[in-house]
């Protein structure tokens, strides 16, 4: 059994019956729609990052820190860390392509149409996403990304079993996948399970990626689980 607790936003705990537990892009502490106390996050396996957005990275160095567990990122938050000072033996830099083997779990890292940027130090390189094997599960966090291709060969290849799924823009930040987008993915993808993230609270944007899921179809393979702050899913394969 997998389980899957949606922290808001983007952010997701992974927990598995093995005692593997991975945080994703963990934006906590100034996150208005997140109830977790971040010290109650302990004995964290690793600290995952898609990119250099202040929604993502946020809390992540804090995070793998008091854990003193690998944070994995891409080439841009990697960069940062290194200048920040951050303990360079917690860094697990991460370029698309790469396979990284851990005890009882492994990540591939895949491609996602993004910037990561850090602005007040002229950074800037390509975001990632994570496809996280656990217990013959595939999980896949798409990061923050645009409609592709890839998003086909990426199922065929690997199989998904579970999708977290960006829907929408909110303040500051792009759309780079609407809702309407979103859904044809998780059509293309077609994991057993699809869950909706990114998207700003309060907004329509989950209610029209599940009507356009109903259109293409979708619900027919894949279970649209819609999942509010706080909320867990667990599974089996």
């Amino acid at each position: 059994t997998m389980r899957v607790t949606y922290v808001g936003h983007s952010t997701f705990k992974l927990d598995s019956n093995t005692g593997i537990s991975l945080i994703i892009d963990p934006w906590i502490k100034n996150n208005p729609v997140s109830y977790i106390d971040i010290d109650s996050l302990t004995d964290l396996t690793a600290v995952l990052v898609t990119h250099g957005g202040y929604d993502h990275v946020a809390d992540a160095p804090y995070l793998a820190k008091k854990n003193w567990c690998p944070l994995l990122c891409d080439p841009a938050t990697w960069t940062n860390l290194y200048n920040c000072n951050f303990p360079n033996e917690l860094i697990e830099g991460c370029v698309t392509g790469i396979r990284r083997s851990y005890n009882d779990w492994e990540v591939k890292v895949l491609d996602a149409k993004h910037p990561s940027m850090y602005r007040d130090s002229s950074l800037i390189g390509p975001a990632i996403s994570y496809l996280i094997s656990i217990d013959e599960q595939n999980i896949y966090h798409m990061g923050d990304t645009s409609i592709s291709a890839e998003h086909k060969m990426y199922a065929e290849l690997y199989d998904p079993s579970v999708v977290l799924v960006p829907i929408g823009e909110g303040g500051d930040y792009f759309p780079e996948l609407y809702p309407d987008e979103a859904a044809l993915v998780v059509k293309w993808l077609d994991p057993q399970v699809a869950i909706p993230m990114h998207y700003p609270a309060g907004s329509d944007r989950r209610a029209i990626f599940n009507e356009k899921c109903e259109e293409l179809k979708v619900n027919k393979n894949t279970k649209i689980v819609n999942l509010e702050p706080g909320d867990s899913f667990e599974f089996d394969r």
